[in-house]
């Protein structure tokens, strides 16, 4: 993949659109690629596809996944048994439900409507940490937003993977005029704003918006709407060691995407 000379912005995300892709009825922009501390290779990307169209056909990958609805519905086909190409069940996610696909299962994604919907997809790969694949976890349910203002949130995923020590994935809000202070995290953070407005870096970031806190990274975040703002939490935990050797254009080209994402970190 190459640079765009003239990064294009979109005011929907936290952080650049680095390459706008389209085929068909499907668009997708490129929000982040690269090596974190966490991961050897993370990827992120917005899609938009129109009704009655699919941006592939069943496929699997090395890669794990996450798939969050953000606007419209979309029909999963998902395969229950790992290494089997045959689709076992069909779940239809509305926004604010999404789906974990493990490494190497078989799946695929199409917008039956006749309206257009929005995704966000985030994969990962890294040194293997277990011995066997991943389970296949069901949750293609509506997220339980848990009640704005308290400490508790509702935990929907907190489960070792075939690439991270622990994937962890849960539900949180804030009240207006609420927020907690920058600090470090040695995990990844990657964080989806499902309604409301949150505040990160003296920007604002309405619904759909996305921002990525890679291990090492001080982040934060405040609601300084009048409004209850909630938002699912991504967390990668792992530390893997590269093995393969790293193409030296492919190694920068991370480094500057890593860096441009996240300058308001600092």
């Amino acid at each position: 993949m190459r640079l765009r000379k003239r990064l294009c912005n979109d005011s929907t995300l936290g952080f650049p659109a680095f390459e706008k892709r389209e085929t068909g009825g499907w668009r997708r922009s490129i929000l982040f690629r690269g090596s974190t501390r966490n991961t050897d290779w993370l990827g992120i990307h917005m899609s938009e596809l129109a009704g009655g169209q699919a941006p592939e056909p069943v496929v699997k990958h090395q890669e794990e996944e996450l798939t969050i609805v953000l606007k419209g519905e979309v029909v999963i086909g998902l395969c229950d048994n790992h290494g089997s190409p045959e689709i076992t069940r069909e779940e239809v996610l509305k926004p604010g439900r999404f789906v974990f696909h493990p490494s190497e299962r078989y799946h695929y994604l199409e917008n039956y409507s006749s309206e257009p919907a929005t995704y966000l997809a985030v994969k990962w790969h890294a040194t293997a940490r277990q011995q066997k694949p991943a389970k296949q976890l069901d949750l293609s349910r509506p997220v339980e937003y848990p009640k704005v203002g308290t400490p508790a949130a509702e935990t929907v995923i907190d489960e070792p993977t075939t690439w991270l020590d622990r994937l962890e994935v849960h539900a949180s809000g804030l009240l207006p005029g609420s927020g907690y202070k920058p600090h470090v995290d040695d995990h990844d953070v990657i964080i989806v704003v499902l309604d409301g407005e949150v505040t990160f870096g003296g920007v604002a970031h309405p619904p759909g918006s996305c921002l990525l806190h890679p291990g090492g990274w001080k982040h934060g975040l405040r609601n300084e709407a009048d409004v209850p703002a909630h938002y699912l939490v991504v967390e990668l935990h792992g530390k893997p060691v590269r093995h393969d050797p790293i193409d030296v254009f492919e190694l920068t080209r991370d480094a500057i995407m890593r860096t441009a994402a996240n300058l308001r970190s600092r």
